[in-house]
């Protein structure tokens, strides 16, 4: 009590023009009635109410726009109603003051003792004022009985409820670390972290201007306590605070998880709350420690933190200034959320000691499939579930495979579905998180997978359901939002997955996707030092480098082998009649036809700038006739590459092992002969080397019998 006066004493209440407005307009019609000169006809005291109505909702406005609740606001509300309920009493009844005896247990229960007494002592002196001494003390010590009887009961249901209101009650935590509360999954025990915590708030200072910089963090019974500060008036730094922001800025932050900045802040007290004294800032920029991947799952509460800076000069942040906060309040937040997966990690008794050791098992591991296997297997060990699937995405046939599961079916292994109506196309179209109580409940229209998977692996069965998509972490793609797949983890039982289990989950599938991610890019990258970006074909060195590998196989083993060059006729011509853009489409459309037409074990290079050459192992003469014909026959269905503008023909040259060469320069020469002589009958038609070989004999056939006669 004596705490809850001295902290008043040391304050001053600013009355602002709205405040006195409402204490002048109360307390007139109360004395109105108290004096029994409130004589009008029923229905115009009942107009009183609206001026009382309307100030009332203005002064609810002014609390909405700030953080903190004064004892002036509790009362000029407390007022305001109070006068409001009179009036209906005196309409109704003709009596007044019986109606407190219902009320102030509420007001003791809502708005805390002081402002309850304030009224106790006032109903006293009116009764004084309008009767004796003795009926006025008798009232005052029913009045009391009622109010301090009922009104802590009142206030235990409604802290129970975390109905909590932001005033000195609330400061009442010590110094001491001892002290400090057991954080939930988000904080876990951060003491080994703070001073990692630390480090980030001063690099934060040293880049952005402040007077302070104040990190809340939310308990297990969700109200914000500062864990840490940095400030150059610390000695007005209320440490010890535990509130929950009831209206204002930064309830709205709270809700919505979205950063809020005042350039220039009106009411301190109500919007700076962990002062704890008069500190003169203008400016105030906040923002949210959260989990980006689970925001969108209701069950998550709002933020688990709030970083907050002020200064005092007016609009003292700018966007640069909020992007950098929030780079801090990520960091932050994975210093704390990190400490605690390492030890739910090494807690789950498997071979999987720590986080680090899971890190380095995927940063080893260069290949996706082995990646993801590694994720189901510590998902499995660490988070409770009856089914884990693990799906692949691929956005250009808007398909998803199931890559792994903890379900022994071989039906479901490599397993395409559509994304469309499902679940799991919905994870995929975003990057946010699906959660589910009962999974069960909901729309009957979209599916888990599709209807034959949901029936294999008995959906209909399961309840508590989260899904998290596995974002692309490479920062240099397009579509920085890019899903590359989903994780479906579910139980049989109706209990939802809680904060630890989500975030265990979530940091466990961040990491594994930066691998993935990394195993992507290397696969592009070596993709790109033999590919050729136009065509999509191979590029000329590794088409050189394969075909040497299959000539010595063809050698060892005996076995057939060819080679076919493949030239567009009068290339040159079409560029320089439509241009060198129309020339890049017919060599993209040419490699896609050519990919087309060949099988996976044959390999297609872009051989030279209007050139390509394909090598078909174990493969003869007609063979690779029957290949060339496939591909004439793509060619000319092709609209791109017949239309009304241009007719595309090609000349095509083949060489077969053993019997043409038994090299690879010999092959390629020999393929190339063959080309040539294509272009000489006339071009647009394939030619073997054989035929050239039959010609050449016949020719000198003929030229020895001419010169025999």
């Amino acid at each position: 009590m004596k705490k809850y006066i001295d902290s008043i004493t040391s304050k001053k209440f600013d009355l602002n023009i709205l405040d006195i407005v409402s204490i002048i307009l109360s307390l007139t019609v109360l004395c109105l009635i108290i004096f029994d000169q409130f004589n009008f006809p029923g229905i115009y005291q009942a107009l009183f109410i609206i001026p009382l109505l309307i100030v009332l909702v203005l002064e609810l406005k002014s609390e909405e726009r700030s953080s903190k609740i004064t004892v002036k606001n509790n009362i000029i509300v407390l007022l305001l109603i109070a006068t409001m309920l009179e009036i209906i009493l005196s309409v109704t009844v003709g009596k007044s003051f019986p109606l407190f005896y219902l009320l102030l247990p509420v007001f003791y229960g809502i708005f805390g003792l002081i402002p309850v007494i304030i009224s106790l002592a006032c109903i006293f002196a009116v009764q004084l004022i309008t009767t004796d001494l003795i009926p006025a003390i008798i009232s005052l010590v029913v009045l009391s009985l009622t109010t301090f009887l009922f009104g802590p009961i009142l206030k235990y249901s409604f802290s129970k409820y975390r109905y909590y209101f932001i005033d000195s009650n609330n400061h009442d935590i010590a110094d001491n670390p001892a002290n400090k509360p057991s954080f939930d999954i988000t904080l876990g025990n951060i003491d080994t972290y703070k001073s990692e915590v630390r480090e980030s708030l001063s690099f934060l200072g040293k880049l952005i201007e402040h007077n302070s910089i104040i990190l809340y963090l939310k308990n297990e019974e969700g109200l914000y306590e500062i864990y840490d500060y940095l400030s150059n008036t610390s000695d007005a730094i209320d440490s010890g605070q535990k509130l929950l922001f009831r209206s204002g800025y930064i309830n709205w932050l709270t809700k919505t998880n979205s950063p809020v900045m005042i350039d220039d802040i009106k009411n301190l007290r109500e919007n700076a709350a962990y002062y704890s004294k008069t500190v003169e800032i203008k400016s105030l920029m906040a923002v949210p420690l959260k989990n980006k991947l689970l925001d969108s799952d209701k069950s998550n509460n709002g933020a688990k933190g709030i970083l907050i800076l002020d200064n005092y000069n007016k609009k003292a942040f700018n966007e640069s200034d909020r992007e950098i906060a929030e780079l801090i309040a990520d960091k932050i937040y994975s210093t704390l959320v990190i400490e605690k997966l390492q030890k739910n990690v090494s807690d789950s008794g498997d071979e999987l000691t720590s986080l680090y050791d899971y890190i380095q098992k995927l940063e080893s591991n260069m290949d996706s499939d082995k990646i993801i296997k590694h994720l189901l297997t510590t998902l499995v060990s660490t988070i409770p579930n009856d089914m884990i699937c693990i799906t692949l995405n691929n956005p250009d046939t808007n398909e998803s495979t199931i890559k792994a599961t903890n379900i022994e079916n071989e039906y479901l292994s490599n397993k395409t579905f559509s994304n469309h109506n499902s679940l799991i196309g919905l994870v995929n179209q975003g990057d946010k998180s699906l959660g589910f109580t009962d999974i069960s409940d909901r729309s009957k229209f979209r599916t888990v997978f599709d209807r034959e998977i949901d029936f294999t692996v008995n959906v209909k069965n399961l309840k508590s359901t989260i899904i998290f998509p596995i974002v692309n972490q490479d920062e240099t793609v397009t579509n920085e939002n890019e899903v590359l797949g989903a994780v479906f983890i579910s139980r049989e039982k109706k209990l939802e997955f809680n904060d630890e289990h989500k975030n265990l989950a979530n940091v466990l599938i961040q990491q594994a996707a930066k691998a993935i991610t990394y195993s992507t890019n290397l696969k592009r990258i070596n993709e790109l030092a033999i590919k050729d970006g136009l065509s999509g074909l191979y590029n000329h060195r590794h088409f050189k480098e394969m075909l040497s590998n299959f000539v010595a196989r063809a050698l060892r083993y005996s076995e057939d082998l060819s080679v076919v060059i493949v030239d567009i006729d009068n290339f040159k011509m079409i560029n320089d009649e439509h241009g060198h853009q129309a020339g890049d489409v017919i060599i993209n459309e040419t490699g896609k036809l050519i990919a087309n037409s060949i099988r996976e074990i044959d390999i297609a290079a872009r051989y030279g700038g209007d050139e390509f050459a394909i090598v078909l192992p174990k493969t003869n003469e007609s063979g690779a006739s029957y290949v060339t014909e496939k591909l004439v026959k793509r060619i000319e269905a092709s609209k791109i590459l017949n239309s009304e503008k241009v007719n595309i023909t090609f000349s095509i040259g083949i060489s077969s092992f053993p019997k043409n060469a038994m090299t690879q320069d010999g092959l390629i020469e020999k393929a190339d002969t063959a080309l040539y002589e294509a272009k000489n009958r006339g071009k647009n038609q394939t030619v073997h080397f054989n035929d050239i070989d039959e010609t050449l004999k016949l020719t000198e056939q003929k030229n020895q019998t001419e010169s025999e006669h």
